[in-house]
């Protein structure tokens, strides 16, 4: 049986910039890397959390396993935090854009979203 999730894939343009984005702003560090005949590959991992970047090699390449942006699936990732604010406050000063404030999602949680250097929602997210 499923016993949970070991990585989420993101396709990104350019592997070095997409690397330094996740680690130094959001504190991942690179566990390995990966070479095919189609793909750069780094795994990233904080905590128990693991992310893998693929770039591909040639632009313009289809991968199965790697669907190009634009088809459905993956709405946003969300990173857990002990205080949005705080993160918020440390990420604004690396130069992280975000598209509002931190706001009360309905619910309870304290929310607030911004985008990789490739325009994958993120999100940080306190539980209350």
């Amino acid at each position: 049986m499923i016993r949970g999730i070991d990585h989420v894939s993101i396709d990104v343009s350019e592997l070095g910039r997409s690397v330094d984005f996740y680690c130094d702003k959001l504190g991942f560090r690179v566990s390995r890397t990966l070479g095919t005949s189609e793909l750069n590959i780094a795994f990233l991992e904080l905590g128990s959390s693991s992310i893998e970047l693929l770039a591909r090699r040639d632009s313009n390449a289809s991968l199965e396993a790697s669907p190009r942006k634009g088809n459905l699936g993956l709405a946003h990732i969300a990173f857990r935090v002990s205080n949005v604010d705080e993160v918020f406050s440390e990420l604004r000063d690396k130069g992280v854009e975000f598209s509002s404030p931190p706001y009360d999602a309905e619910g309870g949680p304290r929310i607030v979203f911004f985008k990789d250097p490739d325009g994958v929602v993120l999100e940080l997210i306190q539980w209350r």
